[in-house]
């Protein structure tokens, strides 16, 4: 009977194992700030992405249906995060109704509404609203971001399918071109920015701190904007701007430069 041969293979030592554990540790520690500084504002551009994927989906349905659609702003509590919201938008197609699924901006963002413009409590057509998109705020022209996703039975802000009064809605007409007053000021998609290549992705994200306050302040200078829900005075936004005349959206995340 041959002699059973020794295990050349050995387990670790606790010693080694421990030692192991402390590499990846410490690893791990280390590139905590790179990782964060990729993740820094992923939520804004993939709602910006989100954004624009529910404008060319409304675009595209007001083509080939030859039927007006809208797009219909809203926050609603979120089920999967208690005492808190998600906001979205929903299409709406005229002498039909809700079209499609809500499509909602991640977890942790929402639209920056206009101040001193409608606060809980105001409504439109009897339906509560949160307030109105900033930017799209000027005389003619207030999209407002409703309480809870408006009731399509409901034939005062309804009636006959249509919704109430075009100018406070983001309508689709059947050629795929949006229906918005424009402003001589700026905004409803004939913005020319002040910042030369606002959207322009070959040119820097960051802003001179000045330039960035007066660009969040100056509602005519952009369409809306998305910002993180926790912070107001975010030095971090997505701003978009729309094309009247195609029906479709630009947007960029852009952030004040770090004055050190």
């Amino acid at each position: 009977m041959r002699p059973r041969r020794a295990n050349s293979r050995r387990g670790f030592t606790l010693m080694e194992l421990l030692v192991v554990i402390g590499i990846i540790l410490v690893m791990t520690a280390l590139s905590i700030p790179a990782i964060s500084k990729f993740m820094d504002g992923q939520t804004l551009q993939q709602s910006g992405r989100i954004m624009q994927s529910a404008f060319n989906e409304c675009r595209r349905a007001a083509i080939t249906q030859r039927a007006r659609n809208y797009l219909v702003f809203f926050r609603e509590e979120d089920p999967g995060r208690p005492g808190l919201f998600r906001w979205g938008v929903r299409r709406y197609r005229e002498k039909v109704g809700y079209d499609g699924d809500s499509q909602f901006l991640l977890p942790g963002a929402q639209f920056d509404l206009a101040t001193g413009t409608g606060t809980a409590g105001t409504d439109v057509g009897g339906q509560p609203v949160v307030g109105y998109l900033k930017g799209l705020n000027v005389s003619g022209n207030r999209i407002p971001v409703f309480q809870g996703l408006p009731d399509e039975a409901d034939t005062t802000l309804f009636p006959n399918r249509r919704p109430l009064n075009s100018s406070v809605w983001l309508e689709f007409r059947r050629d795929g071109t949006i229906e918005l007053v424009p402003n001589s000021g700026g905004g409803m998609g004939d913005n020319t920015p002040q910042t030369d290549g606002l959207f322009d992705p070959n040119v820097p994200v960051q802003l001179d701190v000045t330039v960035y306050d007066t660009l969040v302040n100056a509602e005519q200078e952009y369409d809306f904007n998305i910002r993180e829900s926790a912070k107001e005075d975010a030095t971090k936004r997505c701003f978009v701007n729309i094309d009247l005349n195609t029906g479709r959206i630009q947007f960029r995340v852009l952030q004040a430069m770090d004055p050190n």
